[in-house]
């Protein structure tokens, strides 16, 4: 063998870094691509808003409960209708407070760790904000975009 052979032989070795370039833009339009799809932050908030329903859900029922126990007298509507709930044994401990996103409402009376109790006759409604953006779906026109409450009537 020859040394042009061999220098020929040896040139085709490898990529380029031409090549390598293009590779790794390639992977890094597909992680974005995969990333946007994803959306980590709205998945994140999904969760909070699935944790917020089971809340409201246990806070309602413990209401229900309330209701039967005391024959007919649902819990006063004031700032501290959950902490009576617990007194009452009817709820093992309050939830966690719901933290209210900037532009977001919360009930101003009757409100404890923003959750909201309102009673009407026969009638409560338990809610809360919801975060997620999916759910603005189960609200047509709220109050404030994006600020999505779950209402459990009873």
């Amino acid at each position: 063998m020859n040394r042009s052979q061999l220098k020929t032989h040896n040139s085709q070795r490898g990529f380029t870094l031409i090549e390598l370039l293009v590779v790794i833009a390639v992977i890094g339009v597909l992680a974005g691509a995969i990333i946007v799809a994803i959306n980590p932050v709205e998945q994140l908030k999904r969760s909070r808003d699935t944790a917020r329903k089971s809340a409201t859900g246990q806070l309602a029922s413990a209401v229900s409960a309330y209701y039967v126990s005391k024959g007919g007298t649902y819990p006063t509507a004031n700032a501290t209708w959950v902490s009576t709930l617990v007194t009452a044994g009817e709820l093992k401990a309050a939830p966690a407070t719901v933290t209210i996103t900037a532009g977001g409402t919360s009930c101003a009376s009757n409100n404890q760790s923003n959750y909201c109790y309102v009673m009407s006759g026969n009638d409560f409604l338990v809610f809360t904000e919801l975060e997620a953006v999916a759910d603005s779906s189960k609200c047509p026109s709220p109050p404030v975009p994006q600020v999505i409450r779950v209402i459990i009537v009873m």
